[in-house]
């Protein structure tokens, strides 16, 4: 696996930047949220992470992303046709 992650790096995301939209926060109790985040750069993936809220401090306790294939958007036309 971290040869893998190495290889991707060092090509395909080599240079990426990401930009990081909060789509859902669910807080489990005051102190536990589960935060689900769409990131897009030259990948997109969508990431839940567990956050604990520890000495004052939100901290990431687990991670997990799905990728996904960017794909440009149907226009429809709804009306008379």
């Amino acid at each position: 696996m971290k040869e893998a992650l190495a290889q991707f790096h060092a090509g395909p995301a080599k240079n990426s930047q990401k930009a990081y939209t909060i789509e859902k926060i669910r807080f489990v109790k005051p102190d536990v949220a589960v935060v689900q985040v769409r990131s897009i750069s030259t990948v997109g993936n969508i990431g839940t992470y567990v956050l604990d809220k520890a000495t004052g401090k939100w901290l990431v306790v687990s991670f997990t992303n799905v990728g996904y294939e960017l794909k440009p958007t149907e226009t429809k036309s709804f009306g008379n046709e």
